[in-house]
């Protein structure tokens, strides 16, 4: 099973950050999560059942934005969700689709507790 690490805001040990531990689903499957934790990519809806290379590279997550219409003739503003290698219209959303990146951190050391259920650790740097 893969897994990643999430940092736990505002919660340190000693001066280290500390995270939890939780599993990540490295098929393809719809985006939910936008994050550093998953590549993403764009399926268009007639296209996704007819062939499996389907998808378009969407890259990493960068953040959420707002675009303007090319078109000289409107002024209007888009919100969007970007990407390192393109940005998708906030309304499309439901067209992307991501995998997930397992990590393996070999300095981290698990805790004697929990964070909504899923183990502590914090990296020995």
């Amino acid at each position: 099973m893969a897994f990643g690490f999430y940092q736990i805001k505002g919660m340190q040990i000693n001066g280290f950050k500390m995270y939890y531990k939780m599993p990540i689903d490295i098929s393809i499957h719809r985006a939910t999560v936008f994050d550093d934790k998953h590549v993403y990519y764009y399926a268009k809806a007639s296209t996704l059942y007819a062939k499996a290379n389907a998808y378009t590279l969407l890259g990493n997550f960068k953040g959420y934005g707002k675009r303007n219409s090319l078109s000289r003739a409107e002024d209007d503003e888009y919100e969007v969700i970007e990407f390192t290698e393109d940005y998708v219209l906030l309304d499309d959303k439901q067209q992307i689709y991501c995998t997930g990146i397992p990590e393996t951190r070999p300095n981290m050391i698990q805790l004697d507790q929990t964070y909504n259920d899923y183990p502590v650790y914090y990296e020995v740097v």
